[in-house]
């Protein structure tokens, strides 16, 4: 699945020209050339895992509440564009299925379980990396499943980051390209894990990244890191 150029993963899909999170969102992804997709889960009320960025439906439909507070088939009655539904991570994993890499981003406590049982039920193992910013949540996943590959998001840059991330067993760090370093970068290689950027959007950042030889980079922009970093390896 990895190669050695940067991996160029699309941020909730191609968001800029389809509703962020949706179906024809990562479907244009792919086509553009994206090497795989970033998408954040929720679940139901019915425990089903559902792909949405906030754990509130209001922000891109029309309804209100949470996500917990709805059953799948409630929630397949919410448009968020043009008729599109919120997907269910059942319905990615069968629309990716081998042409990319899925980034699984569990936004709550307690949704390890449920999000192993899904990726193990379409055989996606080898296809998916989950993340979160819940160490508890990576050290579980990896509890269930040793194979499943796993990334710690960062908000900022801990003092005990490389401690955090031995104890959860991550695979990979994921810090935010305003906290990004070069001595962070070299930190984390040392420490036996590799990194994934996000959100990336300046050419400039994409640039640099591609130079160090990141894992990947999570970007509102798949076209032009697409074409950046193209244009760098063929030079």
């Amino acid at each position: 699945m990895f190669s050695k150029r940067p991996l160029c993963i699309a941020h909730r899909g191609a968001s800029e020209v389809a509703a962020e999170n949706s179906l024809k969102s990562f479907q244009l992804a792919l086509e553009m050339g994206a090497d795989g997709i970033e998408l954040d889960v929720h679940p139901t009320k019915d425990k089903k895992l559902v792909v949405l960025h906030d754990a509130l439906v209001d922000s891109v439909t029309g309804g209100s509440g949470f996500v917990s507070d709805y059953t799948l088939s409630e929630i397949k009655k919410l448009d968020i564009d043009a008729g599109e539904k919120i997907p269910t991570l059942d319905e990615v994993f069968r629309l990716v299925g081998d042409r990319g890499m899925i980034d699984v981003e569990i936004k709550e406590m307690d949704m390890a379980e449920l999000v192993v049982r899904e990726i193990e039920k379409h055989n996606m193992i080898h296809n998916v990396i989950v993340t979160s910013f819940y160490d508890g949540e990576i050290q579980r996943v990896k509890e269930l499943n040793p194979n499943i590959k796993t990334g710690l998001l960062l908000w900022y840059i801990p003092d005990d980051l490389i401690i955090r991330a031995k104890k959860a067993k991550t695979n990979y760090i994921l810090p935010n390209i305003e906290d990004f370093t070069e001595e962070l970068y070299h930190k984390v290689k040392e420490s036996g894990m590799d990194m994934i950027v996000w959100t990336v959007n300046k050419e400039e950042d994409m640039r640099k990244l591609i130079r160090l030889g990141v894992l990947g980079v999570i970007t509102d922009k798949p076209e032009i890191f697409i074409r950046v970093r193209d244009l760098m390896m063929y030079i």
